[in-house]
Order: C-alpha cells, then sequence, then structure tokens
C-alpha cells in the first residue's frame, strides 16, 4: 500500500475511475462521529463531466468498487467494526 505522498501505479483500464475518484475527494458523506459514510452521489455525474470523462455503468462501478474498499480502510484505521450500509 503506499503512503501518503508516495507515487502509485494505476493500470490504463483503471485511469478514468481513479480520475473519477480523486475528483470527488471532498464529496463524502459523513457520520455524526466524523467518520465517511459514501460518496455524494448527486456529485458523481457532474464531476464525470468536469473531468471529460463519459458516464457509463461500467466508470460508476468501478468508482462503487473504489468507494468500498476507501470506507473498508478507514474503518479499519479507525477501530470500527463495520462500514456503515454494510451489516
Amino acid at each position: 500500500m503506499a503512503t501518503e505522498g508516495e507515487p502509485f501505479g494505476v493500470l490504463p483500464g483503471n485511469e478514468a475511475c481513479v480520475v473519477l475518484f480523486l475528483s470527488l475527494a471532498t464529496q463524502w458523506r459523513m457520520t455524526p462521529a466524523g467518520l465517511p459514510q459514501g460518496l455524494d452521489y448527486a456529485a458523481v455525474e457532474p464531476a464525470m463531466r468536469l473531468a471529460g470523462l463519459m458516464p457509463t455503468p461500467e466508470l460508476f462501478e468501478g468508482l462503487r468498487v473504489m468507494e468500498a474498499a476507501a470506507l473498508q480502510a478507514v474503518h479499519e484505521l479507525s477501530g470500527t467494526s463495520s462500514v456503515p450500509g454494510k451489516n
């Protein structure tokens, strides 16, 4: 796993999804405890368009995979036992 500020590789087929995920960095819905609950999906399509990406079901599914992995990592690091909505 790359640490903060450390470069990491992205497979060419995943580049659009990573660009989209990073462009949504400020669009997380938060729990009252201050932990991320999930992305604000209302921001996804505008972010796609502004990033010059074609909205497709495959791109959205890739984003959801990245979202789930990010939520799992954050909740593991925070010591919480479950990700919201994944009980």
